[in-house]
């Protein structure tokens, strides 16, 4: 992979960052993403030079830097001299925010992915918390970018690989993401989650009987609100049914588990509104564990206890429902232990 070693340096700080991003269901992983600089040792300092987030020969982001003497920045990103690291047969160390990482070469976007399924219509991935969906903003990189880097890497498409982004997760929220691999396939999707035509089913982890609930949920039930997007606070909440913009949430849910002031619901979501779950438990002082942002005084790394566990639909082209399965983040399996083993 690296053919010139003399014009190439690997910045260790960024690569560390994007894999702490990319930790596996909270728990950190070897993965393949590295920062290669294309460096010209015969350019002065202050010039500019072009850094590449790849994995193997595959570009997934271009960003310029300013040139500094082929020393400095070997020392700067990698906390040695060039030689040294150079000697060290391309195997870096790194220490960022008091975590060890190890990194290797050689290594594909198959080894970052959880892929659920895949053929030449459909493509699916366990999503990790902590990802975007989609819209990148030129820093937190998206499961989208990933997945379409993974297609071209995989089937050597040249050029522009096309994958539709047919619905998205919460940034926190881990599970079942479905992509598709062409415009038809797009389509034929997009309209299936629009008709409400697509079957997905989330597991939530909540208080039992938080301070200002009004006692114990039901078994099971249906929770029906108005919504409405507060744009400046980047927030949705419950509002009365003759507001403005409001637009109704209906939701279904079980209770499947209860331990320990924590209970384990299954939600089948009958609309699909933004932050429609989250913000219907929490207007009912049940925020969804780790949900800070609606409430919740508890913490769960990058992610909230709110998982996509399945989604079923009908294949674009086959036309026979496909019902795909994600198991839960890791950590929940520690955090969560009693009550999973309660359920299947």
């Amino acid at each position: 992979m690296v053919s010139n070693l003399s014009h190439q340096v690997y910045a260790a700080g960024k690569i560390a960052e994007v894999r702490e991003q990319c930790a596996i269901d909270g728990v950190p992983k070897t993965l393949p993403i590295y920062l290669g600089m294309s460096f010209d040792q015969r350019r002065a300092p202050g010039h500019k030079f072009h850094a590449l987030w790849r994995i193997g020969n595959v570009e997934i982001a271009k960003r310029d830097f300013h040139a500094l003497p082929l020393d400095v920045v070997a020392d700067e990103h990698l906390g040695c001299g060039l030689e040294e690291w150079l000697r060290s047969s391309y195997h870096l160390h790194a220490e960022v925010q008091n975590r060890h990482f190890e990194y290797h070469e050689g290594m594909s976007f198959a080894d970052v992915l959880d892929i659920l399924h895949e053929d030449n219509h459909v493509i699916a991935v366990n999503k990790p918390c902590g990802w975007p969906s989609a819209h990148f903003d030129g820093q937190d990189e998206t499961m989208d970018r990933v997945v379409k880097a993974y297609v071209k890497e995989m089937h050597q498409k040249p050029g522009n690989v096309f994958l539709g982004v047919v619905h998205r997760l919460d940034k926190p929220v881990s599970g079942v993401l479905l992509f598709a691999r062409t415009s038809k396939s797009a389509a034929r999707l997009c309209e299936q989650f629009r008709e409400n035509l697509v079957e997905k089913v989330y597991w939530a982890v909540v208080e039992s009987k938080p301070s200002g609930s009004k006692g114990s949920f039901a078994p099971a039930g249906t929770l029906e609100d108005w919504l409405k997007k507060d744009a400046v606070k980047g927030m949705v909440e419950v509002v009365p049914p003759e507001t403005e913009g409001a637009k109704q949430a209906l939701l279904h849910y079980t209770v499947k588990a209860e331990h320990d002031g924590l209970v384990l619901l299954e939600i089948l979501p009958q609309t699909g509104r933004t932050h429609q779950l989250r913000v219907q438990l929490s207007s009912r002082a049940r925020a969804i564990y780790g949900d800070s942002k609606y409430g919740s005084p508890f913490s769960l790394g990058t992610g909230i206890g709110l998982h996509a566990r399945s989604v079923t639909f009908l294949h674009p082209v086959q036309k026979e429902p496909i019902t795909l399965k994600a198991d839960v983040p890791k950590i929940w399996r520690g955090r969560f232990a009693h009550l999973l083993k309660r359920v299947s």
